[in-house]
């Protein structure tokens, strides 16, 4: 018995009755053709007695004035009538004595009103008709029956797919994700065997950030609070000047405000997996920079940076999330700021070719290192305070829009570039 709510349920109360009307009309059908067949070869057989009788008979006798019957052959009676008007032949089934008879009244004479009729017992035929009737419903019950038993069958089938999905699915744990192999399913189901393999991806991706995250996170608390503790025991070791005490919590004060900064860092992550979770949509990008850049040569002027502006001066139009794409510039912003050294420039560049706009964020400062991670969580460049996570909080971003972030040196300059890929 399949649960109420069992889509392979649904298939065989939509499929058993559509198959049933089906059967029924082509019985139904068939029978018809059958009955106007057999009714049709008796009145082509009617006419032909007809006709053979009214050729050989002598109906113009001295016996006109009455009604007389004669006896043509077997199964057939004929008689004649006169003074009855009609043109035409007719035909007329009657039921006499639990027998049918199927009758054609002929013309013989129209201008006389004679005419003559052919009666012949169908009675052998209707019986016939009734068995033909009987074993066409006979055959119709065990036509849903079989109908019943395929549909279940069938649905078994065409649930087989997600039968084995979901049986791949549930062995799967975050120490096991596999992609699936979508040769192992068929055309219809390709598709969806690729959106769960991009779903398992998106999630393997996440799991592995996590626990760099944890990690990373674990390690750099574990540093300062060490720092702390040390410097608090060195200062109770021994009895010392007030201004000694001053320095070593003006120190530890220090340690703090750098906990703090780690701190905001990972709210700043659980704000924006928050934000990750609303859906993006259509949004004309080049708009959205030409707002964020005025922003943004405000900053960098400040801090006595050249800012150039190269913005793709049309409309485009991509499925992102406003608010995203503003982090990942703000990062991208804030990190070229930092390896710029003073009076150099900073440039903000598009394009658009093949459905894809790249926006970059290109410096003049001293270029990364080709044998680090820059977008893994905690990692510095340099010497250069921070927390290191701000590219980490990007590349999330970047995931959450199915876009595509980097960081490369230049090639014909000292520098570094952070692009973001939108796909459109």
């Amino acid at each position: 018995m399949l649960p109420a709510s069992s889509i392979r349920q649904e298939f065989i109360y939509k499929l058993v009755p559509a198959f049933g009307v089906l059967v029924f009309l082509f019985s139904y059908f068939v029978f018809t053709l059958i009955e106007n067949k057999i009714y049709d070869d008796i009145k082509t057989d009617l006419e032909h007695t007809a006709e053979i009788v009214v050729a050989k008979e002598d109906l113009y006798n001295n016996t006109i004035l009455r009604n007389f019957e004669i006896s043509y052959k077997e199964n057939y009676t004929i008689t004649t009538f006169i003074n009855k008007k009609m043109k035409t032949k007719q035909y007329s089934l009657k039921e006499l004595d639990n027998r049918s008879f199927y009758s054609i009244t002929y013309p013989i004479n129209q201008e006389k009103n004679y005419f003559v009729i052919v009666e012949k017992d169908i009675t052998d035929m209707q019986k016939l008709l009734e068995s033909i009737g009987k074993i066409i419903i006979f055959l119709n019950m065990l036509a849903i029956v079989f109908i019943g038993a395929f549909s279940y069958v069938l649905s078994k089938i065409l649930a087989k797919p997600i039968s084995k999905l979901t049986h791949q699915l549930s062995l799967m744990d975050e120490e096991s994700l596999k992609k699936l192999n979508r040769r192992e399913f068929p055309d219809e189901f390709r598709p969806l065997a690729q959106t769960l393999n991009s779903l398992i991806s998106k999630i393997d991706g996440h799991i592995k950030y996590q626990k760099e995250l944890f990690i990373g996170l674990a390690h750099e608390l574990k540093t300062p609070l060490a720092v702390i503790k040390t410097k608090n025991s060195v200062g109770l070791m021994k009895k010392r000047e007030p201004e000694k005490y001053i320095e070593i919590l003006q120190a530890n004060n220090k340690v703090i405000d750098e906990m703090n900064k780690m701190t905001s860092s990972i709210l700043d992550i659980g704000r924006a997996e928050f934000e990750q979770l609303a859906p993006n949509k259509r949004v004309d990008i080049t708009k959205i920079l030409e707002e964020k850049a005025k922003d943004y040569k405000l900053l960098i002027e400040n801090q006595k940076r050249k800012f150039s502006i190269e913005i793709t001066p049309y409309e485009v139009e991509c499925l992102a999330g406003e608010i995203l794409i503003g982090h990942i510039l703000q990062n991208f912003i804030q990190n070229a700021v930092k390896f710029t050294p003073e009076g150099k420039t900073i440039t903000l560049r598009t394009d658009f070719r093949d459905k894809v706009y790249t926006i970059e964020v290109i410096d003049e400062g001293c270029g990364i290192s080709e044998s680090i991670d820059p977008f893994a969580p905690f990692i510095r460049q340099g010497d250069k305070q921070g927390v290191g996570l701000g590219l980490f909080l990007a590349k999330n971003a970047a995931n959450a829009m199915n876009a595509e972030v980097g960081l490369k040196n230049r090639e014909e300059a000292q520098g570094s570039i952070a692009y973001l890929k939108l796909h459109c």
